[in-house]
């Protein structure tokens, strides 16, 4: 697997795709329009891709200590 598709599957793509389309759908359901929408939507993607590398590197330091059913 190449580095680049590790990235990509270590970000869980569709819960930070639909979090941050949801948000982005609240932020324009209450009038937010064009740059501040689009800021509100790079913030929050970015904000999601940063959760999902941080669990992934979390969770490789403890797969490593052992299975995950022995974790507490």
């Amino acid at each position: 697997m190449s580095r680049l598709a590790a990235y990509g599957r270590a970000c869980h793509p569709l819960p930070a795709a639909a979090v941050t389309l949801i948000i982005t759908v609240c932020g324009w359901a209450v009038g937010w329009r064009g740059t501040a929408l689009l800021g509100l939507a790079v913030a929050v993607g970015v904000g999601q891709l940063s959760v999902g590398w941080s669990n992934d590197a979390v969770d490789a330091e403890l797969g490593a200590v052992g299975p995950s059913h022995q974790r507490h």
